[in-house]
């Protein structure tokens, strides 16, 4: 299912243009265990589903009359989760109001009472729920990397064997629900249920303030042209470093076209809608043969950010200042961290991670392994009917009615003060989200990459050879843990 850059569903484009007018988008049977029904593995050729009527219920209404229990991130401003997804405060001027009464209209509607745990120590309580085999919770969010080893010790439910969900609609991330899939089975979700997922997506930040003053205005040209690709952005890097301290090296008091970590290998690569893995007609994943396309690009990557002349990244990479002094063009980070630029009153703008080459169709980003969340759910909940059919009309809420509020509050009106170049990237981004099964395996590729940006160390190909053993066992031990659950 792909979506060109301007070719967003209408729910955005609703959106939008409601933004625009500053209209307001706020919105103002017994408890019996049914047999699971299969069928709702998700294909990548699913056409693109149309937008909610607003004045019809999409699900319906049943009186369950029982508690829904919830397993939710631990809200933390250090952990980057400064929000909770379930719960809300009607008092609050924030996005809590909007998820508030969102749950509680599913609370009235089915005759539930929603019960919300947090933790910070997923695998154990997923697993304490899969060794008891108590209904301790209905719905569980851990960040993809948690999911993952939760799937490879059997330790969640196929999704699918949950009848209401249908992973076609637009409130689900459908392409990234396929690609987490394994033999046919899927173990965990995300969609707009999951905005910390959205928060912890990959996205480049730039200052305004430096690009006016070095007279760039043609940065969306490219955008909007399909050209923004990785040589672009390294165009712009190379022109705008310089040795400005005085000092006659490259240092933290200079400034830079890019400054970045470890994390930016992860986003340029992934910015190219990049998969380590293939699977067979079974669903089977195993590691690609050839990656020689990633190869060379990677390279370059690690090359440049290796030149302190270039990027600032081993000398400047802690410098929280060089933003708010105008010392720094471009900066990579998570979506989530508009808040910390917002707070700095920081003239800023937001684009996408590049494309690899001007031939590929779409711009990318990807949720971070741990920041991220997903819906999972044990094996335990063998209430397929409520669990499903309440998480589907969550989810197509939270795209008709809270996501909005998400967008204009961590976005709009309140940071980018009219900024429509960037509302649109972001509004883009959140809906090409490239994540795999393996990607989503945190001690698998992702610390190679890391440990080979940091290390400025070009030979990757020699690197991944020494790995492929390791690799192979970790993605066996996903398919096992899949084949064996029931």
């Amino acid at each position: 299912m792909k979506r060109s850059y301007f070719g967003r569903t209408t729910v955005w484009v609703r959106l939008l243009s409601c933004l625009f007018i500053a209209a307001t988008l706020l919105t103002a049977a017994s408890c019996t265990t049914v047999q699971p029904q299969t069928g709702n593995t998700v294909t990548t050729g699913g056409s693109v589903t149309e937008a909610p009527n607003e004045n019809k219920e999409y699900m319906e209404a049943v009186n369950y009359d029982a508690d829904f229990k919830i397993l939710s991130s631990t809200v933390s401003e250090e952990g980057g989760r400064h929000f909770s997804e379930f719960g809300g405060d009607i008092e609050a001027d924030s996005i809590a109001s909007e998820i508030f009464k969102r749950d509680k209209a599913l609370e009235e509607k089915y005759n539930i009472t929603f019960e919300i745990q947090t933790t910070v120590n997923w695998n154990t309580m997923l697993e304490q729920a899969y060794m008891s085999d108590d209904l301790l919770f209905h719905i569980a969010t851990p960040g993809a990397s948690n999911a993952v080893y939760s799937i490879t010790n059997g330790y969640v439910a196929d999704l699918n064997d949950y009848p209401h969900f249908d992973f076609t609609k637009d409130w689900w991330q459908t392409e990234a629900i396929e690609a987490m899939s394994v033999i046919g089975k899927n173990m965990m979700a995300i969609g707009d249920i999951n905005l910390l997922a959205y928060d912890s997506v990959g996205i480049i930040f730039y200052s305004k303030t430096l690009a006016e003053r070095l007279e760039i205005t043609d940065l969306y040209d490219h955008v909007k042209a399909g050209t923004w690709t990785y040589e672009t952005m390294m165009e712009y890097v190379t022109a705008v470093t310089s040795e400005t301290s005085g000092d006659g090296e490259f240092g933290m008091g200079d400034t830079y076209g890019l400054t970045g970590g470890s994390y930016s290998a992860l986003c340029f690569v992934y910015a190219g809608n990049y998969s380590f893995v293939e699977k067979d007609e079974d669903g089977i994943p195993t590691m690609k043969e050839d990656i020689n396309d990633f190869v060379e690009y990677f390279q370059k990557v690690v090359y440049d950010h290796s030149l302190d002349y270039l990027i600032g990244y081993d000398k400047v990479k802690d410098d929280t200042n060089m933003f708010l002094e105008s010392r720094q063009l471009f900066c990579i980070n998570m979506l989530g961290y508009t808040a910390d630029f917002r707070n700095q009153q920081i003239n800023y703008g937001l684009l996408p991670l590049p494309k690899w080459n001007a031939e590929q169709e779409d711009y990318w980003t990807f949720p971070h392994q741990s920041a991220s969340t997903t819906i999972c759910i044990s094996p335990a909940n063998r209430e397929y009917d409520m669990t499903s059919r309440v998480i589907e009309d969550m989810a197509y809420r939270s795209n008709r009615d809270v996501l909005s509020r998400y967008v204009e509050e961590n976005l709009f009106f309140r940071s980018l003060n009219g900024d429509t170049d960037s509302y649109d990237t972001v509004l883009n981004l959140l809906r090409h989200l490239n994540c795999d099964i393996f990607f989503s395996y945190k001690a698998g590729i992702t610390e190679i990459l890391r440990g080979l940006m940091d290390a400025h160390d070009t030979n990757i190909t020699s690197k991944f050879g020494k790995y492929s053993g390791v690799f192979k066992a970790q993605l066996e031990s996903i398919v096992a843990g899949t084949a064996d659950n029931k």
